[in-house]
C-alpha cells in the first residue's frame, strides 16, 4: 500500500512544479506587458518571485487592473 501512495506522489509532483513554472511565467509576462510602472511593477514582480503560490494568486486576484468594456 506504501508504494501506491509513493508512485501517485511521484506522478503528481512533477505536474504541480510544472504548473507553478507556467502560472509564474505567466504573471511575469503579464506584469511586464501591462502598464503597471514604478513601485508597483517592482513589487508585484518580487511578491511574484519571492512567494510563487501566494504572489500569483494575489496578482491574479488584485494585482490585474480591469479593462473597462463600452457598454452596449
Amino acid at each position: 500500500m506504501e508504494t501506491i501512495k509513493f508512485g501517485l506522489m511521484l506522478t503528481v509532483i512533477p505536474f504541480i512544479v510544472i504548473f507553478m513554472f507556467i502560472t509564474i511565467w505567466w504573471a511575469l509576462v503579464d506584469i511586464s506587458v501591462k502598464k503597471i510602472r514604478g513601485p508597483k511593477r517592482a513589487l508585484w514582480t518580487l511578491l511574484v518571485i519571492l512567494l510563487p503560490p501566494v504572489g500569483t494568486l494575489l496578482y491574479s486576484s488584485l494585482g490585474k487592473e480591469r479593462e473597462a468594456t463600452p457598454a452596449a
